[in-house]
């Protein structure tokens, strides 16, 4: 009877433990990211609140890779983070999720958001919503040059018109 319990007990802690360390492994982040036309050898992960920036790690180039690695031991809070790009401090926003912390974003330094590759779903969705106000701000600005421009002839036809009378 006694050997039995001690069996129980030595199952159960070995099961905590199992259960304990994977628990540690699947929290924290690895975000890998590889950025064409980028010449410098560091990249920094950071959030906006308002208008300053905030940075939340550093990551230095791995040059067999090509890739920048992000990585810590407690997971980030899910929202909008910027990737900045020095010396020029431009960014690139990317979106984190709290239950996807585990993924790669490739895309370019200098056209940031085109030929974009990650297998985030959340930074997916994000790429399609850019694209999707591209194309409506393309098409936005398309119809304001059709207007101004019917403004400026209407403009000069009254003006002819009054000229005649």
């Amino acid at each position: 009877m006694r050997k039995l319990l001690l069996l129980k007990v030595f199952i159960l802690i070995s099961f905590s433990q199992v259960s304990f360390g994977q628990t540690i492994a699947d929290s924290g982040y690895n975000i890998r990211i590889k950025l064409a036309n980028y010449a410098n050898d560091t990249l920094f992960l950071g959030y906006q609140m308002g208008n300053q920036s905030f940075i939340s790690d550093t990551a230095l180039l791995n040059k067999k890779s090509g890739e920048f690695s992000f990585r810590g031991t407690k997971k980030l809070n899910g929202g909008a983070y910027i990737l900045i790009l020095r010396p020029k401090n431009d960014v690139i926003q990317i979106m984190i999720n709290e239950s996807e912390e585990d993924f790669y974003f490739h895309s370019d330094a200098i056209n940031s958001y085109a030929n974009t590759k990650t297998n985030s779903k959340d930074n997916i969705i994000f790429l399609n919503y850019l694209s999707f106000l591209k194309e409506k701000s393309q098409a936005a600005e398309k119809l304001l040059t059709m207007r101004a421009e019917k403004n400026q002839h209407l403009l000069v036809s009254k003006h002819l018109t009054l000229r005649h009378f």
